[in-house]
């Protein structure tokens, strides 16, 4: 998904939110899902960078937080809060990127983004992503985010912690390096 913010827009924000909320209904509880963010363009204070709530990917899904867009700013930070985990702490670390960095997050973490005030346009490319632990929903399978999704060797990867990948690929075929296998 390919995300442009207009410049000098105040308008255009995203409140926090976490993907889950959005992904629930197609993949399984415990499923491990990710998000890679993307810079397109540089992306500095002054062009609402994405900002993560930190921690808060350890909080689960937070019920009554909601979609963003669907409260004020202050009341979707208060539901979230509401929601937490009791002695949650509410503290916004802004992503500042150069044109071609990344960031990576879980589908619980929220986070979200300012206005873009900046001359600029902010571009940045959204990768969805999941771990070898994830399973469409059974009424998902093969519709919306799950359409394509048929494990196929090489047509659809997915990202596997060392263990795994090694076991995976005993036959040697595709097994790392022994330098590289200790970084995945």
């Amino acid at each position: 998904m390919i995300v442009h913010s207009f410049p000098c827009s105040d308008i255009v924000a995203v409140d926090a939110a976490q993907d889950r909320n959005y992904w629930a209904s197609s993949w399984e509880e415990g499923s491990e899902l990710l998000t890679a963010w993307v810079a397109l363009s540089d992306v500095g204070v002054e062009s609402g960078p994405m900002t993560f709530v930190r921690g808060s990917n350890a909080w689960g899904l937070l019920e009554g937080c909601g979609f963003f867009h669907e409260q004020s700013l202050e009341e979707q930070k208060a539901a979230c809060l509401a929601a937490a985990p009791a002695g949650a702490q509410w503290a916004e670390e802004p992503a500042i990127l150069p044109a071609g960095s990344m960031s990576l997050h879980d589908n619980y973490t929220l986070h979200g983004s300012g206005p873009n005030f900046s001359d600029t346009y902010r571009r940045s490319l959204a990768i969805h992503m999941r771990t070898n632990k994830s399973a469409p929903t059974a009424e998902s399978a093969g519709a919306g985010l799950c359409a394509f999704l048929h494990d196929i060797d090489g047509a659809n990867p997915v990202v596997y912690g060392r263990d795994a990948f090694v076991a995976e690929h005993r036959d040697g075929l595709l097994a790392p390096a022994a330098s590289s296998a200790s970084k995945l």
